[in-house]
C-alpha cells in the first residue's frame, strides 16, 4: 500500500470525502502511468477525472 499505514489512507479518504462541497465522493482509484493507488475526489457525479489520471472507455466499447 503506498498510504504507509491502513489509518493514513483512512485520513486522506476521509479528508477527500469530507473537503467535497455539494454532492461527491472521495474515491480509492487506480493510477496507472504510476502504477499506484490513490485517493480523489468525484464531484456530481458527472464523469469527472481526476487531474494527472487518464480515463479509458469501458472494455468492449
Amino acid at each position: 500500500m503506498h498510504f504507509g499505514s491502513f489509518d493514513a489512507f483512512a485520513g486522506q479518504l476521509s479528508a477527500a470525502t469530507k473537503s467535497v462541497q455539494g454532492s461527491g465522493w472521495g474515491v480509492l482509484a487506480w493510477e496507472p502511468l504510476g502504477q499506484r493507488l490513490i485517493v480523489e475526489q468525484v464531484c456530481d457525479h458527472h464523469g469527472n477525472v481526476g487531474r494527472g489520471t487518464t480515463q479509458r472507455p469501458p472494455a468492449g466499447n
